[in-house]
């Protein structure tokens, strides 16, 4: 039990969101009583440690009393739901086109928030068909194993939860795609223990080449944005 109290307090120790994993796989692994104890036990380690930070640093607040500002909660400028999921199933592994956005505050920025699939061009069409036929397979192989295999349950359920999360939370959904796109390969990595695992493995290695190259391109892009946008003024 206390292997499951580390990880649920590395969890929480990242962002409080990522508690989710941290709850989600005692509730999977043990009986609820047994769960809640794991759960209390992580808090408090993590609080433990909070109260070290105070005491070096007088003005940090604490973690769990931060503001996630309601303005951010189903935000008009967000799009729709199927707006934010694409951006969390696909933006997050194949970049799109970048575009950019004024804002009021930050003058112009960079977005992808309504970008269409595979709009960076041939190879970026050719990785999202690519990726979206792995992580179909991943998660069909994934639930089927999800009944006798505990990692699965767990993956599964905290993929879905920060899905739901960030479905409905932020203006830009791309900024929130490492909490996610771990999970999803993961997911898709479930097609290894299955019969179709050479086709599928050599579908993944011209995956790999193609978002090294459509990826590292819209970085260089990004990077070209960011040496002439003007810096606003205090």
């Amino acid at each position: 039990d206390w292997c499951y109290v580390a990880a649920s307090a590395g969890s929480l120790s990242v962002t409080t969101t990522n508690w989710a994993s941290g709850m989600i796989v005692p509730l999977a692994a043990r009986s609820v009583r047994a769960a809640i104890q794991i759960m209390a036990n992580a808090l408090v380690v993590v609080m433990s440690f909070w109260i070290v930070q105070k005491l070096v640093i007088p003005s940090v607040p604490f973690f769990l009393s931060a503001d996630p500002g309601r303005r951010f909660i189903f935000p008009d400028s967000a799009g729709t739901p199927f707006t934010t999921t694409k951006a969390l199933l696909f933006h997050s592994m194949v970049m799109p086109r970048l575009g950019t956005i004024m804002e009021e505050h930050w003058g112009e920025r960079l977005t992808v928030q309504s970008s269409a699939l595979g709009s960076s061009g041939l190879l970026g069409t050719a990785a999202t068909v690519l990726w979206f036929a792995l992580l179909i397979a991943g998660l069909v192989a994934a639930l089927a194993r999800s009944r006798s295999s505990l990692p699965h349950r767990g993956l599964l359920a905290t993929l879905a939860s920060q899905l739901v999360l960030y479905s409905a939370y932020g203006e830009e959904t791309f900024l929130y795609a490492l909490h996610v796109a771990p999970l999803l390969v993961a997911c898709a990595s479930a097609t290894m223990s299955t019969r179709a695992r050479r086709p599928l493995l050599l579908l993944a290695w011209v995956l790999i080449v193609l978002l090294a190259i459509n990826n590292v391109t819209a970085l260089m892009h990004a990077a070209r944005f960011f040496t002439w946008v003007p810096l606003p003024r205090p």
